[in-house]
């Protein structure tokens, strides 16, 4: 029996450690899962370029990704019913 998982009630959250990795990979990722989940939340260390589409927060190339999770949930509170993958 085949199992298939669904994530349409889902939140993604994808971490760039390092920002010069956003121009060539988010929206390779974007098209990969943005049929499977919700939402795509994008979320790198710090600006090199502007883009409307990811959430900056200094997490010093990986090092403290943990404060994207403060920033997730005062950002968006209103998705607190659904199930976060990260």
């Amino acid at each position: 029996m085949t199992r298939r998982h669904n994530f349409k009630n889902s939140i993604l959250i994808v971490v760039f450690n390092y920002s010069d990795l956003i121009h060539a990979n988010k929206n390779v990722i974007k098209k990969l899962y943005e049929k499977h989940f919700k939402q795509l939340i994008f979320y790198a260390d710090y600006p090199i370029e502007n883009d409307d589409e990811v959430n900056f927060v200094p997490i010093h190339k990986g090092y403290y990704t943990h404060r994207i999770f403060n920033h997730f949930h005062e950002k968006y509170k209103s998705m607190k019913n659904m199930t976060v993958l990260c």
